[in-house]
């Protein structure tokens, strides 16, 4: 299948690849469909593509990849709704905000976007832990 999306021009992607939200994302509850594009040259940053929307695309990241000790508490409600069985089969994103000055960007650990590896299902949960939504990206771990 392909897409011609705004950042990325025209791309292709498997339709069992395609990440279903049943409940959208934050502010974007009516986009079920992402694709996860991953560039080399900005890793450790992935994008969550929208499949519905061609415009609409985010940067995400492994938070651990930012906090090493970031331990969320995912609701059990979440992972049965998931369909998650074993926690190996979990990946974990959170949405990162680039301002203009980029040595800014901050990563949303309160609201973690959780996907089963298998079934392609994800879901945004917000936390009942007390984490920011603001996490500075620069200067967290010795840049």
């Amino acid at each position: 299948m392909k897409i011609n999306t705004t950042r990325f021009g025209e791309i292709e992607y498997s339709a069992d690849r395609v990440i279903f939200f049943e409940e959208g994302l934050l502010g974007l509850e009516g986009l079920k469909k992402y694709i996860l594009i991953t560039p080399e040259d900005i890793q450790p940053l992935n994008w969550l593509q929208s499949v519905d929307d061609s415009d609409i695309a985010m940067v995400v990241v492994n938070p651990f990849n930012i906090k090493p000790d970031y331990s969320p508490v995912v609701p059990d409600d979440c992972l049965k709704e998931l369909k998650i069985e074993d926690e190996k089969d979990i990946i974990l994103l959170n949405v990162v905000v680039i301002p203009d000055d980029y040595k800014k960007m901050t990563v949303n650990l309160a609201a973690p976007i959780v996907i089963n590896a298998k079934e392609y299902l994800g879901k945004q949960v917000i936390l009942s832990q007390n984490y920011p939504i603001r996490y500075p990206v620069f200067g967290s771990k010795g840049e």
